[in-house]
């Protein structure tokens, strides 16, 4: 009886083990068919490919970035020439108040007018300024009232000129 005791371990021991092994072999088996047929090289490649298309697109957004960075400084130079310009013609406006070159009616007139587009300027620089999430449609739109402010000025000089002249 003690032989079947000793057996009947031995027999789970030895089944254990084949199992085991089979295991084994299969997962051998397994890598190197994949060997075999290319997967690591593959699986590098691949990885490769989504490290060029990353480092591509990582390009591409300092590249626009930059372009960005350009008309937001192009931007705010504009402005800050406006912002002098206007506040030459204000300048001027008082001098010409002074000198009585004007009429006060229409130097109140002209004083309203320099102040909104003072505060034109301000609130455009402003929004310029916040606006730098890279928005190229965002910021074309801040150029067009940049010009639209820039006309309004030129008006407002023609205007004072043909005030102070008269």
């Amino acid at each position: 009886m003690t032989v079947k005791r000793h057996g009947t371990p031995t027999l789970a021991v030895l089944l254990t083990a084949v199992l085991l092994q089979g295991g084994c072999v299969q997962t051998y088996l397994n890598q190197k068919a994949d060997l075999a047929s290319g997967g690591p090289q593959n699986r590098v490649a691949a990885a490769q490919q989504r490290l060029d298309r990353a480092q591509q697109q990582q390009t591409d957004l300092n590249d626009e970035k930059l372009g960005l960075d350009r008309d937001i400084d192009r931007t705010n130079r504009m402005l800050g020439a406006a912002e002098k310009d206007l506040a030459k013609v204000r300048r001027d406006l008082e001098t010409a108040r002074r000198q009585n070159r004007i009429e006060e009616s229409a130097y109140r007139k002209m004083r309203q007018e320099a102040e909104s587009l003072q505060r034109e300027a301000a609130d455009l620089d402003f929004q310029v300024r916040t606006a730098r999430s890279g928005n190229p449609a965002e910021l074309a739109a801040k150029e067009q009232e940049l010009q639209a402010l820039q006309r309004k000025k030129n008006e407002l000089e023609q205007a004072l000129k043909l005030a102070y002249t008269n």
